[in-house]
């Protein structure tokens, strides 16, 4: 687990120096060293570093692919907060994707479709954080969904 806290603090430094492909590649790095390792919800940290990386050089498909493969390790977890804020960053990649999109693109079934799947995300985030009494994830979760009703 130190090694990969390490890769995830080189990761961050590589970012910060500019060096993209360094910071991509220790903080896969470090999530497939915690996945082998049994560690899902330290492998689910990585994943967000990741996708935030990805978000951060406006590689939003990636950041998606990221933080869906997070909420998956996280699920895995026990702690439900890394759970919600999996949730939360990927609905910050689609949500970066769909805006991506043309105003045209609104009407089509695919925009439909992702609008929907991150409602029901969002929807479960609010179920997880009253669950925990979770006053501030539960407001996230809430913003999100008057967020994705907006955009319809």
């Amino acid at each position: 687990r130190g090694e990969a806290r390490v890769l995830k603090a080189s990761s961050e430094f590589f970012m910060q120096q500019g060096n993209y492909p360094a910071a991509v590649r220790t903080a896969t790095e470090g999530a497939i060293l915690m996945e082998d390792c049994g560690d899902n919800t330290f492998a689910a940290h990585l994943r967000y570093t990741l996708a935030g990386l990805h978000l951060h050089s406006e590689r939003f498909a990636d950041a998606a692919r990221a933080a869906m493969d997070g909420l998956k390790l996280a699920r895995l977890g026990e702690d439900k907060r890394v759970t919600v804020q999996m949730m939360f960053t990927s609905l910050e990649a689609n949500n970066a994707i769909l805006e991506g999109a043309a105003m045209e693109e609104k009407m089509t079934k695919t925009f439909k479709q992702g609008i929907e799947k991150m409602k029901r995300l969002a929807k479960e985030a609010i179920g997880i954080s009253v669950k925990i009494k979770d006053a501030g994830l539960e407001a996230a979760a809430n913003y999100w969904v008057g967020h994705l009703f907006l955009m319809e």
